[in-house]
This record gives C-alpha cells, structure tokens and sequence, in this order.
C-alpha cells in the first residue's frame, strides 16, 4: 500500500482537494460528465479501481476518531492508494502515521498552504 497524507492547517483546502480527485477518479472509472464542485463541508470516503488498484479517499481528517474512520475504511477496502486529510500535527497524523507504519506502507506527506476557494481556483486545480 501507498499512503498520501494531505496535511496542513484548517481552511487551506485540504478536503477540496481530495474532493476534485474524487470527482476525476469518478469522472476516470466511470467516463461520468466532470461533477460540480462539491458544497464547502462536503466530506466523502470513496473507493475507485483505477488501473487495476483500489485507490481509496477520504476527505475528513480533523482529528483522531475521523482518522481512525479513515483508516478502517481503507482497510475494509483493501485500498493498494490511500488518500486521507489531516491537520498539521497531533493525533489525526499519529493515528495516519501509525495506520501505515503497521502496514510497512510508504507514506507522503503533501502540504496543503492555499485555499483554492472560487470557481476560477477549481479550474485551476483541475488542470494541475
């Protein structure tokens, strides 16, 4: 397994992020129209097979219970790709942390400094 945590402070666009790569796994597994952005608080756990995994995410991560959700969502899934916010530190990273630790997964860490919050920064993302 392949863990991507999405970390940084609240309202920096974290669960937007994962949001877009919901829809593009959508749009990508299903050939679907691209969906609109979804409303702000919208928080998702999804599943894909893309390529041959299982690629799963989750939008949520401000503290340690809705991580531990995250992760036995993932393990119920037998995810190959997790994809799971976070705040900057504290439990909601130990518990990701230690869900890919006893896993002998890779983890990334990806920094979430910006909030990409009008339609014009969507397309924006979309395009990256």
């Amino acid at each position: 397994m392949k863990a991507i945590g999405l970390w940084g402070p609240s309202e920096v666009g974290k669960s937007q992020t994962l949001n877009l790569l919901i829809d593009l796994l959508q749009v990508a597994t299903t050939s679907c129209e691209m969906p609109e952005p979804q409303p702000k608080g919208v928080d998702r756990h999804e599943v894909f097979t893309y390529k041959g995994f299982i690629v799963g995410v989750a939008t949520a991560g401000d503290n340690k219970i809705i991580v531990d959700r995250n992760c036995v969502f993932f393990n119920e899934h037998n995810c190959d790709f997790v994809f799971s916010a976070t705040r900057t530190k504290g439990e909601s990273v130990d518990s990701f942390k230690n869900f890919v630790t006893k896993r002998n997964a890779k983890l990334n860490w990806v920094k979430r400094e910006r909030n990409y919050s009008t339609p014009d920064d969507y397309a924006l993302l979309q395009a990256q």
